[in-house]
């Protein structure tokens, strides 16, 4: 099945036709049959119009049903949105109970299509509800058995997400059905917040009175919809259902047309037939016209389908097109078919494009909707493009997506599918690469910091000593006062905390773990450093500046990745002024708003400066200036920036010495 289009056999049969009905006309006819041959005429033509007619019908009752069901759906959609969102909120709020009949109560208000919503605790009692006009026998009575919801309390419970109960009765056997939103606080369920619909009612209300003119449209459960749909055909009545795309639990959309009265009556019918006798001869020359230049235009436009399906079928990539508005599938390639096996069995005219998408994460035709290839002008837009993966195949696919106009005029969305594997699983290996990269420098940086680290561990330990040795002194020698004594133990206890704040900073320091951005505030990652550089600073005589803007907006950033960049940065500047006069040796670190969104830090010392020779090699991995350094300091510094969307540069000062800018985005 190389083609999926649905019109290309209709074209072919009309083509048949025509030659057929061609090839009677050349053929010499007695006068005598001519008229029988009129009349035959006439009705087949009737016939097939009223064939026609009724195909006409039969498809527009589809395309109606899907506008239904998506109508119906958005409109359900939007009554789930909002109870998640007053479940969520009423978890947090101290005031949940008048917080949730103000919300509640104006909800229902505007949706008539909702019979109650309600507030149900853990044992399934129904806390709140509303509208609290009506009374509460009334609304009990709308509510499923107890055993049901219990059943949801653990399902909501156990999934932690919203779900549908089951269809049930109350005792006017009218049909109800609930979704439940959990309400949970630090991981402990509090209860669901429920939203009971009528489905006698859903139909009336919800469908829109454009097709309710034309449809008598009902929501019922599977079984009596299956028993309505065969009792109207029976009854020669064009029915429909479809199964609604939310997970409901066995509970179709019903849509029936409306009977009109047939305009093809008999006395009608007898006056066409007087105005075909009249006006055959003409009609069958303009039709022979009409017929000629129709295969004309089949012609070209089976060649140029041809050509199209030739080109697509020997591209590597997967092509599938589908209408923009139904995502009926209308062309799918072979490649489409190697690449969605799964979904192959499905590829046939008419079918969804769901087919083919079920296997993604996301669906590319909601993704791609019609807003973002079409603009309000109805002119196409460009080609869109995002990055997909397929679960079932275990596979990431780069799709291209774009509008175009398909052979019968309608406007389609086509696809283009290229396996991208092989390059996310490069880009992986990289990332996990430079992880292993970022946490050997921290090691390096460190193990240079050790001797630092040693003494200014070891200045509390001694405090400590001396504290507890001056304790047993004044206890053994027998006059000593309580007062001092707990004094002198509380010294102790604060330089172990000090020793304890220097260890807990190296280890978050090393800890290899996955990035993580949150909103942090630079000026604390700037106060942190200097208190970790600031012994070295000082056994190297270098004078520490802080200049920080009182207020910056919190940046979005992983805290230990940019504390890295600042420290190596610092360090550079500290080791670029050991020949530095003493009386020069001073460090400034700045922080400073850029613009609206951008937050720059920068680091600037009296050192010996960066050569012209330097500065082309100075990020590149391995390229160093120090005896005994790596060369992967400044490289990753630069790719920790980049990662947080920021830049890193450096310039020469006016004097002496350098300074080494980066900028992050703020948090939105």
């Amino acid at each position: 099945m190389k083609s999926m289009d649905i019109f290309s056999a209709q074209k072919r049969i009309a083509k048949i036709g025509a030659t057929g009905f061609a090839a009677r006309w050349r053929a010499p006819i007695a006068p005598a049959l001519a008229l029988l041959a009129i009349l035959a005429v006439t009705v087949t033509i009737l016939l097939v119009l009223f064939r026609h007619e009724n195909a006409l019908q039969r498809n527009q009752l589809m395309r109606d049903m899907q506008s239904i069901e998506v109508s119906v759906t958005r409109e359900l959609l939007a009554d789930q949105q909002f109870v998640d969102r007053l479940a969520f909120e009423l978890a947090e709020r101290r005031d949940a109970n008048a917080y949730f009949v103000l919300q509640a109560e104006e909800y229902v208000r505007q949706r008539p299509a909702i019979a109650n919503i309600s507030w149900n605790s853990v044992s399934s009692d129904t806390h709140l509800y509303a509208p609290q006009s009506r009374a509460r026998a009334d609304i009990l009575s709308e509510r499923p058995a107890m055993e049901e919801l219990e059943r949801i309390m653990r399902l909501t419970e156990a999934t932690e997400r919203g779900t549908y109960t089951n269809v049930y009765r109350d005792y006017q056997q009218h049909s109800y059905l609930e979704y439940h939103s959990p309400v949970a606080h630090n991981q402990t369920q509090l209860g669901t917040i429920s939203v009971t619909y009528p489905l006698h009612r859903l139909a009336e209300l919800l469908v829109p009175a454009n097709f309710t003119n034309r449809y008598s449209v009902a929501i019922m459960e599977s079984d009596i919809a299956t028993k309505r749909e065969q009792a109207e055909t029976i009854n020669d009545n064009l029915s429909q259902s479809v199964a609604l795309t939310l997970p409901w639990r066995d509970v179709r959309l019903v849509a029936t047309l409306l009977k009109t009265e047939s305009s093809l009556t008999p006395r009608i019918l007898a006056a066409l037939t007087l105005a075909m006798a009249a006006f055959i001869t003409w009609s069958l020359l303009a039709l022979r016209k009409h017929v000629k230049r129709r295969d004309e235009a089949d012609l070209a436009l089976v060649a140029s389908h041809e050509r199209f399906e030739t080109v697509t079928e020997a591209l590597d990539a997967a092509v599938y097109v589908a209408d923009l508005k139904s995502n009926e599938v209308l062309f799918a390639n072979e490649t489409c078919r190697q690449f969605f096996s799964n979904a192959s069995l499905n590829l046939e005219a008419g079918a969804d494009v769901s087919a083919i998408e079920s296997g993604f994460d996301a669906a590319p035709s909601r993704i791609f909707a019609a807003s973002t290839l079409i603009d309000a002008d109805g002119k196409h837009l460009g080609v869109q493009k995002d990055e997909f993966f397929h679960r079932t195949s275990n596979r990431w696919y780069l799709l291209r997506a774009k509008c175009i106009q398909w052979v019968d005029g309608r406007v389609a969305r086509m696809h283009m599918a290229s396996d991208i594997t092989d390059r996310k699983q490069t880009d992986e290996l990289n990332r996990q690469q430079q992880e292993k990269l970022l946490l050997t420098s921290r090691l390096l940086t460190v193990g240079e910091m050790a001797s630092t680290l040693a003494h200014e561990i070891n200045q509390p330990l001694s405090a400590i000593a001396s504290y507890n040795q001056g304790c047993v002194r004044r206890l053994r020698s027998g006059a000593w006062d309580a007062e001092e004594i707990a004094s002198t133990l509380e010294k102790a206890s604060a330089q172990a905390e000090r020793a304890g704040q220097v260890i807990q900073r190296v280890r978050e320091f090393l800890r290899n773990r996955e990035p993580t951005r949150t909103a942090h505030n630079v000026n604390d990652v700037m106060s942190g450093v200097a208190k970790l550089v600031e012994l070295e600073a000082e056994q190297a005589q270098v004078e520490l500046k802080l200049k920080l803007h009182a207020d910056l907006r919190p940046v979005l950033m992983d805290r230990i990745m940019v504390e890295q960049v600042v420290l190596n940065l610092v360090k550079n500047a500290i080791e670029a002024m050991k020949n530095t006069n003493l009386l020069s040796r001073s460090l400034t670190m700045t922080t400073l708003p850029s613009g609206d969104d951008v937050v720059e830090v920068s680091i600037t010392d009296q050192g010996h400066g960066i050569t012209a020779e330097s500065e082309a090699e100075l990020f590149k991995p391995f390229f160093t200036t120090k005896p005994e350094g790596m060369g992967i300091g400044l490289n990753i510094c630069r790719s920790i920036v980049e990662l947080h969307e920021g830049r890193l540069w450096f310039s020469r000062n006016a004097g002496a010495g350098s300074t080494f800018r980066f900028t992050l985005p703020v948090a939105a």
